[in-house]
């Protein structure tokens, strides 16, 4: 019903003017999905957007919006951060020597959207990293002799700026 899709674009980012598509492609990425188990593995039907506009276009408020109306939302700047930030990490408790599992933003972000903001600004490790929970709905971590795998229903939704900061129209 485009009536109620027009009532969603309006109350979940109504200060953007003048961009309907990508307001309409935000907002049904929100309620894309069907809740991924592991009996379907990499067949889920989250939407995964990356959004590429020039600097005036308020990104970043964007993201954070989405991501405060998402109970499992979570906005990280791609500048910031690393792939144990990413994925996760393992470390030894000093006080057992036992080794524990901290989770990355993807695995915070489970049920819920990661919005990754300025992934041009990444590493290109961090591209590659992104594809395995993207495509087949996992996060696998292998350290200290250990391999810890996590399936993941995760949408992302990354922004960045074109190359050389604006688009070229030839």
């Amino acid at each position: 019903n485009n009536d109620l899709l027009d009532k969603f674009k309006k109350s979940i980012l109504p200060d953007v003017v003048g961009h309907d598509e990508l307001v309409e492609a935000l907002v049904i990425q929100q309620f894309s999905g069907d809740g991924y188990t592991s009996d379907n593995e990499g067949e889920g039907s989250e939407i995964n957007i990356l959004v590429i506009t020039e600097p005036a276009l308020s990104k970043s408020k964007m993201g954070l919006r989405i991501t405060s109306l998402n109970p499992k939302g979570l906005y990280i700047n791609a500048q910031a951060t690393s792939i144990p930030g990413l994925i996760g990490t393992v470390k030894q408790n000093t006080g057992n020597n036992n080794w524990n599992f901290e989770h990355g933003s993807i695995i915070q972000a489970n049920n819920g959207t990661l919005v990754i903001d300025e992934i041009d600004k990444a590493p290109e490790e961090l591209h590659t990293i992104l594809n395995e929970p993207m495509a087949n709905h996992r996060v696998t971590v292998s350290k200290a002799g250990t391999k810890i795998s996590y399936n993941i229903d995760v949408k992302v939704l990354a922004f960045r700026n074109p190359e050389n900061v604006v688009f070229n129209t030839k």
